[in-house]
């Protein structure tokens, strides 16, 4: 729980902040929603108990065999090894290191390392639908998928695949789109902090903070932060946490995509956070082809591990 409270309070994050924004309810019913604080704590005891293949079942993992033939991950059921089997999972939603519910890139990534050790598996498609999410939870997978000798190909289907999503796809061997109108981009980075000292002293609390003697400089970027004034974003008050932080953190990002994505040039505010259809990331060289399936995603997968 504790995990997943920082994420979502002081994390670090490439996520459209569109889309960041609609999931605002839910974060502060977990927050500060007295009413569904419980049913928040019982749905995260439910996510603990979940099985590894539970979760492989939320997330639609399949095997598709060379014939066409799709094997997906049931509760109870046996999957049958057969040779030459491509997996497919899906990656929707907010991208999260620890999620209370749906699937956490933590498990994402163990269940990439099991494909790249099981001898059945040639190779790996992710079908990604996401505005983004928690930088980390970004990092937790590339870091896989760049440790992969086997082949991964990312496609995006009628939806996005924006900022910590893009990350991911952008590691892969392949990315890949099913519509023109298909977003990617977004590379960018920031931090949102919430400053609940007015609900504290609504509340009558007074919060005290002593550090230690010589931790001068512990949070000293986020307190200084927490002076300026969130309607004048070129605040003073921002400059050490964007220098010291969040600057490092999306150079790291920015990194990552032309470390995989070599062809992507910084220019025309590709890489400063601007969102692209289909047509124009790959133009930018974001993506390698449009117009293509799920079936031609794993048709490349064995192609890819042929030619490997």
């Amino acid at each position: 729980m504790k995990s997943l409270l920082h994420e979502l309070a002081c994390g670090i994050w490439a996520i459209r902040p569109d889309v960041a924004d609609s999931l605002m309810p839910r974060v502060q019913e977990i927050f500060i929603g007295h009413r569904d604080r419980g049913a928040y704590h019982a749905a995260l005891a439910t996510e603990r108990r979940r099985s590894d293949v539970e979760a492989m079942a939320e997330a639609n993992v399949r095997f598709v065999s060379p014939d066409g033939h799709e094997q997906y991950v049931e509760v109870g059921a046996e999957v049958k090894a057969e040779q030459d089997m491509v997996a497919v999972l899906d990656i929707a939603g907010p991208i999260m290191k620890n999620a209370m519910c749906g699937t956490s890139m933590s498990s994402v990534a163990r269940w990439m390392a099991d494909f790249e050790a099981t001898r059945e598996v040639t190779g790996v498609v992710l079908n990604i639908d996401s505005a983004g999410g928690n930088g980390y939870a970004m990092l937790t997978l590339t870091d896989q998928i760049e440790k992969m000798s086997k082949p991964v190909v990312a496609i995006t289907q009628q939806g996005m695949a924006c900022s910590a999503a893009y990350g991911i796809g952008a590691s892969c061997d392949r990315f890949l789109s099913a519509n023109e109108l298909d977003e990617f981009g977004s590379i960018g980075t920031y931090v949102r902090v919430p400053d609940f000292s007015g609900f504290y002293e609504k509340e009558g609390i007074k919060i005290h903070v002593v550090k230690a003697t010589r931790s001068g400089a512990k949070n000293r970027d986020f307190d200084e932060m927490l002076k300026g004034d969130p309607k004048d974003p070129g605040n003073k008050h921002y400059d050490a946490l964007r220098k010291n932080y969040i600057d490092p953190f999306n150079d790291g990002f920015i990194a990552l995509v032309q470390r995989n994505r070599a062809q992507v040039k910084d220019e025309n505010e590709v890489l400063a956070g601007r969102v692209l259809f289909a047509k124009d990331a790959m133009a930018a060289g974001l993506i390698d082809e449009t117009n293509q399936t799920i079936a031609g995603a794993i048709a490349q997968v064995r192609d890819l591990a042929k030619k490997s």
